[in-house]
This record gives structure tokens, sequence and C-alpha cells, in this order.
């Protein structure tokens, strides 16, 4: 397998541009939703998709679950390993289109939009196939996406994040916003900028191309692959509500038998 060149460089510093995301309270509100819908009382096995550095993993893992973490980065995967060098966890190279795991699971998640990196109809269609027959019967699938309702009405745009870190050291990200709406793609070039005692020492770009879905087309995927749909609602609405404007919403499905 190839290194994913969509997280190369941009791996390298991936911890420390998001040092801010509140991994703790998106693990909080994954066990709330597998404690609201989950069939049985006590599962165990968690499966994560994209699981990118490891930080959703490691989270669930010191809660006591097994989990095991996929990513098509072999960088990302590394940096994974490292850090769960104490903690029996499974990182395995791997792309979600092509998954092959002998083990089934009681819930799968793939998050921070992992699902929108998947731009080709095909291979949406390969990755729900493979995370179905990755799960037990009636097991949980939880993943959030880009709001397609939300990105063609309030539009993306330029944003700039300056992450300091060190004494000396900061981080200046520029994600510029190329929307192609035949496509329901948005490009986002991410220009990155290291800095160290007022010197620059690293440049580079990576273009990510995002898939925005709407509701109504995610939700047939999936029940053309066998899920059926039990939710719908805005990350980090523990009232399991949908909010219009949301631009990122979660979805909780179950696989059928």
């Amino acid at each position: 397998m190839q290194e994913n060149i969509l997280y190369h460089k941009f791996a390298k510093y991936y911890d420390i541009i998001y040092a801010d995301k509140d991994y703790k309270k998106e693990c909080d509100f994954i066990e709330a939703i597998i404690q609201a819908y989950h069939a049985s009382s006590n599962p165990s096995k968690i499966l994560d998709i994209g699981c990118g550095s490891g930080e959703h993993v490691l989270i669930l893992a010191q809660r006591g679950y097994q989990v095991t973490g996929i990513d098509s980065s072999e960088t990302m995967i590394s940096m994974a390993k490292k850090k769960s060098s104490r903690l029996n966890i499974n990182f395995q190279l791997m792309d979600m289109t092509e998954l092959s795991l002998t083990e089934k699971f009681d819930v799968c998640t793939c998050l921070f939009c992992g699902i929108s990196y998947l731009s080709e109809n095909d291979d949406l269609k390969n990755a729900l196939r493979c995370i179905k027959e990755s799960l037990r019967p009636d097991g949980l699938f939880i993943f959030d996406f880009w709001n397609g309702i939300a990105v063609t009405s309030q539009k993306p745009s330029i944003k700039i994040k300056d992450v300091k870190y060190g004494k000396y050291s900061r981080i200046i990200r520029i994600a510029e916003p190329e929307l192609d709406l035949t496509n329901q793609i948005c490009d986002v070039k991410y220009h990155c900028l290291v800095i160290e005692k007022e010197k620059l020492v690293d440049e580079f770009e990576e273009i990510h191309p995002i898939r925005f879905f709407f509701p109504r087309e995610i939700e047939w995927y999936l029940k053309d692959s066998g899920f059926k749909i039990i939710k719908v609602c805005s990350f980090f609405n523990y009232d399991f509500e949908q909010e219009p404007n949301s631009w990122c919403l979660t979805i909780i499905a179950r696989a059928g038998h």
C-alpha cells in the first residue's frame, strides 16, 4: 500500500495543529450513543476507521474497550503505535475500502468526517460493504460527515489557525477551500508554515478533497449496503437531534443480519 499523500507532511504536525481538539468529549459522545442504542448490554469491541494518530483509540482503550484502529497513512499508524506501546491495541495500515479483518466488532466508528474523504461512489459502496462485514449482527456504525445542506447554504471560507507550541515555535495553517458543487467536493488547500525562533523552518501544501453529502443521499447508500438508520443528529448533541445548520452531522446505523 502506498503512503496516503493526504497525510504525508501534514501528519508530522497533526497532533500539534489539533492540540485543541477535545478527544475526551468526542469519546463521551460516542459512549453515550453506544449506551443509548446498542442492542447488547455490554458491547466491548470497537473498530475505529481512519484512526489517525490514535487519540480516540487510546481513550477508548483506557476506558476498557478492546479497540482496533486502522488508517491508510503509514505515518499516522506509526505515530499511533508509539503512543500505545504500553497498551494492548491493534493498529493496522489499511484502507477502509479494502478492510480484511477476521474478527467481528460490536461498534465501528469513523470520526472527524473520514467518510467525506471517499469522493467516488464506488469507494463509498466498497467501504460500507466492508464495514458491514466487519460488524456483528446488530452492531452499530457511528460516523460524521460534511452536511451538504449547510455547506451549500453557508459556503466554506478561508480559515487561518495559528498554533503556538513550546517556547519559541508556532505553526500557521491556512485552509483555503474551493467548492465544486457539481461533484459535491470541497478541495481544501492547506498551506502550512512552521516557524521556530522567528525563522521559517518548514513550509508545505496539501490539498484535501472533502465530499459533502445530503442526509437523504447518505441514508440511501447505507440502506443499500444493509444498514438500518437509527438516527441522524448533530455532533455533540446529547439529545440526538439534528440541527438544520449543523456543518457536521452524525449518523447512527445498525448492521442488518
